[in-house]
């Protein structure tokens, strides 16, 4: 932001990544001290109730699904389109039936698990916001917090061509001897998509983020000036 470097992306911003807040992370850790010697969850309650989604930052919204959306231009409204727009109008959301390779408590998951997977002892559990944004989006929210007014256009540099000059700026400076400010590895975490699953906590250790993502920018963002750091 100091050198006036904001207008230029890597990437086409299209990457979600998870952030979270430090009390949350304290949060979960002291979740799983006070359920470490809980018996495990039976596997019937996953599939018995919903979870609400988190919306710390976003307030309540419905998300549509095949049974819960609006009708879109149908030449014929039928029972189920009616059914599903009440459904989407009422905000419910009927359990999806099928879960993913990618679901932690998916069926195929659960029988690879060394030990049950419904409980704290032995397991691992993604702790985060639950909020995933767009990279890029995250860091002009930072940046509009800290008083600074985000370029109306931007520089798109493409992953492809970052990389390549990565790789130049990495060269060119070990001959000068200087430690590299561009490099291939920040062009992989910038365009990475790194968000992650995290109903397993919200079920095992009843883990729910108590600071969103907007809120906790601003107090980040209090804290740098609290300091004065520059």
């Amino acid at each position: 932001m100091a050198n006036n470097q904001t207008r230029i992306q890597i990437g086409d911003n299209v990457n979600l990544f998870d952030w979270t807040y430090v009390s949350n992370v304290v949060k979960a850790h002291l979740l799983a001290a006070d359920k470490l010697l809980d018996p495990p969850l039976p596997i019937e309650s996953v599939a018995a109730s919903n979870l609400e989604t988190i919306s710390l930052t976003t307030g309540k919204y419905t998300i549509p699904s095949s049974g819960s959306r609006p009708p879109g231009p149908a030449l014929e409204i039928t029972p189920e389109i009616e059914k599903s727009y009440f459904n989407f109008k009422e905000g419910a959301q009927p359990r999806a039936s099928v879960r993913s390779k990618f679901d932690p408590l998916s069926a195929e998951n659960v029988e690879l698990e060394p030990s049950y997977p419904l409980q704290v002892a032995g397991q691992a559990f993604f702790i985060t916001n639950g909020e995933p944004m767009y990279f890029w989006d995250f860091a002009r929210a930072v940046w509009a917090e800290m008083g600074h007014e985000c370029p109306s256009w931007t520089i798109n540099i493409p992953m492809g061509l970052g990389k390549i000059l990565g790789t130049l700026s990495e060269f060119a400076s070990k001959l000068m001897g200087k430690e590299p400010g561009f490099t291939k590895d920040r062009i992989y975490y910038v365009t990475a998509h790194r968000w992650f699953n995290i109903e397993k906590a919200r079920r095992v250790l009843g883990y729910e983020p108590d600071v969103g993502v907007e809120e906790g920018i601003k107090r980040a963002v209090a804290v740098y000036h609290f300091f004065g750091f520059r």
